[in-house]
């Protein structure tokens, strides 16, 4: 069965058009959901794209959490699992179900697992439950795997620099789920299609920082932070990131008189030429999403 005969698509293509980025594991990845967070700050659920191209390797790895695998596209995969007490099991995950393969493969919370692709490349996805955390993740020492009766060994406990790399990650994750909240996909996709060698690293401190810090902080709702951003552009004349938080706005539940009363309040503490500019360009983007009938009015 020729897994390939409907794309032309290499690993690279695949990699490229769904922005994954390489996993400490092996392979390369992106976070596409970030459940509702429980009590303890935790996620009730997270799910990725994750990619093996031919030579690597999901190592020896294991989570606290249960873990589903689902097979997307390209060749079949092999995943082999090695369960506290048991002994290791493989399991085939492909679109062949005469052949023996499997769409999905279940992964029991703090079981031993690896997966190599039998082909090119395969996409899959994960699915983790309660949420994927980097803190939770052991990677086994190169070379290990499990076999026989050998008791299955406890990586060392990351030190300082791994921990605050696990750390940083963590918050780039939680980061790019709340940017594309705020500002929606279309936005952040165009954004990261427009990622370079010199601009990365300011992206990801961006992710990370304002999204991944500031905006996830329980203090202030999500609302607030809005109008809040709203205001500070009014004032300091950002007209283009204006524009662009009042659309997002709209587009998640703010009312179109709450618009109004926020550009009414900016208009007596930033001024009347900053009040007649923010409604000009609050009325543009209110016409372009089906809001306002009619052109959009001279300045006064």
């Amino acid at each position: 069965m020729d897994l390939h005969r409907h794309t032309t698509l290499n690993a690279a293509d695949v990699i490229r058009l769904l922005r994954l980025q390489p996993h400490p594991e092996g392979g390369h990845y992106r976070q596409t959901f970030r459940d509702r967070e429980r009590d303890d700050g935790r996620a009730c659920s997270t799910a990725i794209y994750f990619l093996l191209a031919r030579g690597e390797r999901s190592h020896w790895h294991r989570i606290d959490a249960a873990e589903v695998w689902h097979w997307y596209a390209g060749a079949p995969l092999e995943l082999a699992i090695a369960a506290p007490g048991q002994p290791m099991t493989a399991v085939r995950l492909g679109p062949d179900l005469a052949a023996g393969e499997e769409p999905q493969a279940v992964v029991p919370a703090g079981a031993w697992q690896a997966a190599e692709s039998l082909g090119e490349w395969t996409l899959l996805g994960c699915t983790v439950a309660p949420g994927f955390v980097f803190e939770c993740f052991e990677l086994a020492p190169p070379g290990w795997r499990p076999g026989g009766l050998t008791p299955v060994p406890r990586p060392r406990e990351p030190g300082p620099l791994r921990r605050a790399q696990m750390a940083a990650d963590e918050r780039y994750e939680k980061g790019m789920a709340v940017r594309r909240q705020v500002l929606g996909d279309a936005w952040v996709d165009r954004s990261l299609e427009n990622r370079n060698a010199f601009n990365t690293e300011f992206q990801e401190m961006i992710t990370r920082i304002v999204w991944g810090e500031i905006w996830t902080r329980p203090g202030l709702d999500r609302k607030t932070r809005r109008c809040m951003v709203l205001a500070s552009m009014i004032a300091l004349g950002r007209w283009e990131e204006f524009k662009l938080h009042v659309g997002a706005a709209l587009n998640d539940g703010l009312t179109v008189d709450e618009l109004k009363e926020i550009i009414l309040q900016s208009t007596l503490y930033c001024g009347v030429p900053s009040g007649n500019h923010a409604i000009n360009e609050a009325e543009r983007v209110l016409v372009e999403l089906g809001l306002m009938a009619g052109s959009v009015r001279q300045k006064a």
